[in-house]
């Protein structure tokens, strides 16, 4: 008997040339390599909050990638320190918000 695979959900954005500055769902949780599931499920502790537009949730993507870092240990490449803790990301995420448009 042959067994079919199943083809990974990840696998439409795979040939993306360029990643949207703000994410949908799906395409934060295959940016972070993670089913929809598991990247909902840390959301608030491992990842920030999404921006919320109307009814639609995203995830910007700068925001994601820091957390990404933080979680790997890396050290922010322009200044040299360690990145910020999830609460700052998430902090400073929400005061990106508030600035007015120009």
């Amino acid at each position: 008997m042959i067994e079919l695979k199943r083809p990974s959900p990840l696998r439409k954005y795979r040939d993306l040339p360029d990643w949207p500055a703000l994410l949908s769902l799906d395409l934060a949780a295959a940016f972070v390599s993670l089913s929809t599931t598991a990247f909902e499920a840390r959301v608030g502790t491992d990842f920030p909050e999404p921006i919320r537009l109307g009814s639609r949730k995203l995830w910007h993507k700068e925001v994601l990638q820091r957390a990404i870092d933080r979680l790997n240990d890396h050290t922010d490449a322009d200044v040299g320190q360690p990145a910020e803790s999830i609460g700052d990301l998430i902090a400073a995420h929400r005061q990106h918000r508030k600035r007015p448009s120009p």
